[in-house]
């Protein structure tokens, strides 16, 4: 397939990937990422990849210190959130939060059109708190489905460096994953982590308990 994008696109980080699809029955997708990904245009037969973030390297920076690649609405959420205290980043991640949602895919299934779940903009304190919660715990999903995947190979150790490029020190602490360093007797020590044989069971319960606090939130919002 011939899939090519402005190459400096990729490199914008954080960034939001999210899917469209043709028919309501393939759903949404999306999720925040750190790093610079590249992104393919097509997920499967009736499924287009999209991304975007907050600042457009191709672009000029803004004298208001406020990132260059928000439309008047997002501007206007950015504020809010970073106002009541969230991360630059939050707005994206309150984002894909919404857009994985059940209502969302509730949404979908009243409509049946592959139309785009509105993002409602926090008018209220009350609204606000909300939508940083929302925010707070789709981050929250996000690294763990990541750690699922980094844990999926069964190893018992993993280097460190890979998992502190990712994670902060309390998400691994909460599942258990203690830092070991392996000493060498003639060259450098070298830092892993240990990763619990009861890992893979623990990550799909807390993101089911994530999803399900996201539903409620999102739920509460949209009332």
């Amino acid at each position: 397939m011939n899939q090519w994008r402005e190459p400096l696109s990729h490199a914008i980080t954080p960034k939001l990937i999210y899917t469209t699809a043709k028919y309501p029955r393939h759903g949404y997708a999306a999720f925040v990422t750190d790093d610079e990904w590249y992104v393919k245009l097509h997920g499967g037969q009736s499924q287009q990849f999209n991304y975007t973030g907050l600042d457009d390297p191709k672009r000029s920076q803004r004298m208001d210190g406020l990132p260059n690649n928000l439309t008047l609405s997002g501007e206007e959420l950015y504020i809010a959130l970073t106002n009541a205290g969230g991360a630059p980043d939050s707005i994206l991640h309150y984002i894909a939060g919404i857009w994985n949602s059940e209502l969302a895919n509730e949404l979908l299934t009243d409509v049946k059109t592959s139309m785009r779940p509105g993002i409602k903009i926090p008018t209220t304190d009350d609204e606000t708190r909300i939508a940083l919660k929302i925010a707070a715990a789709a981050r929250r999903a996000r690294d763990i489905v990541h750690l699922s995947q980094l844990v999926s190979g069964n190893e018992p150790m993993i280097p460190a460096d890979v998992l502190d490029n990712f994670f902060d020190g309390n998400l691994l602490d909460e599942f258990g994953i203690k830092r070991v360093i392996e000493r060498s007797r003639r060259f450098r020590s070298q830092e892993h982590y240990a990763i619990p044989a009861e890992l893979k069971d623990q990550l799909p319960e807390s993101l089911e308990s994530v999803e399900s606090q996201i539903n409620s939130l999102v739920e509460l919002l949209y009332a």
